[in-house]
């Protein structure tokens, strides 16, 4: 069971995160897609809570499109990984990317999925056995996906190493397999403290793409939930695939692909009660099952419900 404490502010954060993910895994659940189940799972995840005192237990999804289960796990990885990694002696961020690829299926994209670990699989291997004992190589990896326009995909890894000099030797190994990718995204940059893990940490791809609209003719950035059938199509290619890897004698946390896990978060600013039971309305909020009162004061802001508009529209929660 994984133990959270919550500080204050957070019944309105959590609520927040349980609208997302509700309006994620809608529109996925109208495809015709295998993992229809795996969506309706993220979409029911943590309907009810169970209070003592002032903690609150659930059930959760543990799916990669659950914003909620997603927090969990980055804060587990921080946790587990985080004393490990900020004890290098210089601890290194990396990414490696390569040209993007262009595929209209799960089976095309995994294939190049493959194929990039593979080559990430031959570097580790020739620091091991080939360059004898003159690079050792220990850190995490974490892959990522993300959309380009026309189908177009982007399939990168982030890193954290310990020692620049090995993480500009990965780098050159890696340009010497991907000739054609730009060095200059090839980045290394040091690690200083815990923040710098949510790079490494975060989710294996993004639920929102950024736009550019034309304003009182002003250019202005805005924000647009990712086609349902790309993310799909990115999350089949993902299916259970781990995310997150180590080498080098890192120790690992928790298998991510387990199918459920249950929470405890202790909630600073929750009344403390003898016991309660909330359940989720899906335009709204959390209920007492006991005085009927509303879980948080959270209301979703305009920008909120423009960003989602799909999904909102699809439960008439527009008003």
């Amino acid at each position: 069971m994984v133990q959270i404490k919550e500080n204050k502010n957070l019944k309105a954060k959590k609520t927040r995160k349980k609208w997302a993910t509700q309006w994620i895994n809608s529109p996925l659940m109208d495809l015709d897609s295998p993992l229809n189940s795996y969506y309706t799972n993220a979409f029911n995840c943590s309907s009810k809570l169970e209070q003592k005192g002032k903690v609150v237990t659930s059930k959760y999804c543990n799916c990669r499109t659950c914003i909620t289960c997603n927090s969990i796990r980055t804060a587990s990885y921080i946790g587990g990984y985080g004393g490990q990694v900020l004890s290098f002696k210089d601890a290194q961020f990396l990414t490696l990317t390569a040209p993007t690829i262009q595929c209209y299926d799960s089976d095309t994209l995994r294939y190049f999925i493959d194929a990039r670990e593979s080559i990430w699989r031959k570097i580790y291997e020739n620091a091991r056995v080939g360059q004898k004992g003159n690079i050792e190589l220990k850190g995490i990896r974490a892959m990522e996906i993300t959309t380009r326009p026309d189908d177009y995909y982007h399939i990168h890894f982030h890193f954290i190493l310990d020692g620049v000099e090995n993480a500009k030797w990965v780098k050159k190994q890696w340009l010497s397999h991907y000739p054609n990718a730009e060095p200059y995204l090839q980045v290394i940059k040091p690690i200083t403290s815990q923040g710098g893990l949510l790079e490494v940490f975060k989710y294996g791809t993004k639920f929102i793409d950024s736009e550019k609209k034309i304003v009182d003719g002003k250019i202005v950035k805005g924000y647009k939930i990712v086609a349902p059938e790309r993310l799909d199509l990115i999350i089949r290619g993902l299916y259970k695939k781990r995310l997150i890897s180590t080498f080098g004698g890192i120790r690992r946390v928790k298998d991510e692909n387990v199918n459920e896990i249950v929470v405890e978060s202790e909630i600073e600013d929750l009344e403390s009660l003898e016991f309660d039971t909330w359940l989720w309305v899906n335009d709204a909020d959390w209920y007492s099952t006991g005085t009927g009162e509303k879980f948080s004061d959270f209301v979703a802001s305009k920008q909120f419900r423009r960003v989602f508009s799909d999904a909102y529209k699809k439960y008439n929660l527009e008003k």
